[in-house]
């Protein structure tokens, strides 16, 4: 909390053997040097709220530092090795950066998708996290994930005016397990959008503005995949065909929406189904049939202005718990 914007001694902290912190966060620093780290235990790094433009390419690979902190508000700590950028003026982030992390944490700033370098080598085996908040990417395509380690089990993409993406995007992520791509501004999803997610046990799309969805966008899914949120979108039609393959599915979130009506048969594959929510559609018709196996704890189609009930309706809820 000063006013500090360089450090002219290139050795100034490195006097300093015993370092474990330190906190340079709420300062005017613009840039620093990589050797002015060298040669420091492992220490937790604190650059919040500052104005850098990049950084250093080696800073992480030369320093042993843990723990870099460069976000606005962070409560990561040392064990984690993890990156969290934020409030700052980043427009590039190279390979070497990300090397040695297992939770990458890129919020509120604008690094551009063609600055992001592609070749980058995990330190470890370990799984970790990937947070992208608030970028101008407009899409989003495969090479963007070549440079973060297969072992990625959780990709967080949000409020980045997400219009587009593209096939095989996440072809590189085999190990990915939960998918957040929430309040962009995604259209359509096609045939091959999520192809090569064979690990895959949530898909967030909830909050874009998607009006079809390819009745095989979700084949590739396998039978661990357990909850998909549509949410907040401009649907107004869905073949039945699309949940065909989420068979041991059990949460399908379809609310706020503009679906009219639905194949009768939309849900009767999903056997495992225990959550389904179209609460704020355009139904006027409910006729949908479930699978005599299903064991739905809860429905939802509150706000739709439903006319009328059919009895196949009532005939397929009757075990329900």
């Amino acid at each position: 909390h000063n006013l500090i914007v360089r450090f002219d001694d290139a050795n100034l902290f490195c006097r300093l053997k015993n370092l474990r912190e330190l906190y340079l966060n709420d300062n005017k620093l613009k840039c620093l040097s990589s050797a002015q780290f060298a040669h420091l235990e492992p220490i937790v790094l604190n650059l919040q709220n500052n104005r850098f433009k990049y950084l250093p390419k080696d800073l992480l690979s030369t320093a042993k530092i843990y723990c870099l902190k460069v976000a606005f508000n962070d409560n990561l700590n040392a064990v984690t090795r993890s990156l969290s950028i934020a409030s700052n003026d980043l427009k590039l982030i190279r390979n070497d950066t990300w090397h040695r992390l297992t939770n990458i944490q890129l919020n509120k700033s604008e690094i551009y998708t063609k600055c992001v370098e592609s070749r980058y080598q995990a330190f470890n085996s370990s799984p970790f996290m990937c947070n992208i908040e608030g970028f101008s990417l407009i899409s989003l395509f495969p090479s963007l994930f070549t440079a973060i380690s297969p072992n990625l089990t959780t990709l967080i993409i949000y409020n980045c005016d997400i219009e587009t993406i593209d096939d095989f995007t996440f072809k590189n992520l085999e190990q990915l397990q939960k998918l957040y791509v929430r309040h962009n501004k995604i259209k359509s999803i096609g045939e091959k959008t999520f192809n090569g997610l064979k690990n895959l046990c949530l898909l967030d799309l909830s909050s874009n503005q998607i009006e079809w969805v390819h009745e095989k966008a979700f084949e590739s899914f396998q039978l661990q995949f357990s909850e998909l949120n549509l949410s907040h979108n401009r649907l107004s039609t869905l073949s039945s065909a699309t949940f065909w393959p989420l068979k041991l599915i059990t949460r399908l979130k379809l609310s706020n929406n503009r679906l009219e009506s639905l194949d009768n048969d939309l849900v009767s594959s999903l056997k495992s189904i225990q959550l389904l929510d179209l609460t704020s559609n355009r139904l006027k018709i409910l006729d949908l049939q479930f699978n005599p196996f299903s064991v739905v704890e809860q429905m939802n189609f509150a706000n739709n202005g439903i006319e009328a009930i059919a009895d196949a309706f009532y005939d397929s809820i009757a075990v329900f718990h």
